[in-house]
């Protein structure tokens, strides 16, 4: 078969499959949102103002180790549920759960419903990814893909920076607040 032309380039678009780990720095519960998981990678754009470096988030899996009590009569809980709701997906609600006994650590591998709001590409916004909750000293991975559309678009971190070199690429808390006020700092020697 003749080709008249060079062949098409299906995708320029930058895509990046990792697993970022956090340390729970005191007793968390609540919510991470789509905005959290895409502000834990970011470009500084000014000594106070950084971009996502990526548009677009999906989530593969989250595990969680929850540190066992000093204290071995006082069990500490983990548990996580898919619960995000935007239009035309949901969360699968799910439960996962573990807890700790003596000095064993509490932990879960869970993986959001393949057709459920996690588990599809989803924008910076306030939507719910994951209901979280974790005992001080809890170690969370998260496997996430990410992706650019290389559209020009630059999405702003919901917080400031502070001192930031222009250019340089930092990690951010799972809870997308500063490395001063975050209580799932990234455990990378960047963060910010």
């Amino acid at each position: 078969m003749h080709v008249t032309h060079p062949p098409a380039i299906p995708n320029y678009s930058i895509v990046h499959t990792r697993r970022l780990r956090f340390l729970c720095l005191t007793v968390f519960n609540g919510e991470i949102s789509f905005q959290n998981l895409l502000d834990t990678m970011l470009v500084a754009a000014t000594a106070i103002q950084g971009n996502n470096l990526f548009t677009g988030v999906k989530i593969r899996f989250v595990e969680v180790w929850g540190n066992p009590s000093p204290v071995s009569v006082v069990p500490n809980t983990v548990s996580l549920s898919f619960n995000g709701a935007g239009t035309g997906y949901t969360g699968d609600n799910r439960l996962h759960e573990d807890i700790s006994m003596g000095n064993q650590p509490s932990h879960i591998f869970c993986k959001p419903d393949r057709k459920s709001l996690a588990a599809n590409f989803q924008v910076s916004s306030a939507n719910g990814a994951f209901l979280l909750t974790c005992p001080v000293g809890s170690v969370i991975d998260v496997g996430l893909t990410l992706t650019q559309n290389l559209q020009g678009l630059a999405v702003a971190e919901q917080n400031a920076l502070v001192g930031a070199t222009v250019g340089a690429v930092y990690c951010r808390g799972l809870d997308g607040v500063a490395v001063g006020a975050t209580k799932l700092i990234a455990a990378v020697p960047n963060s910010i």
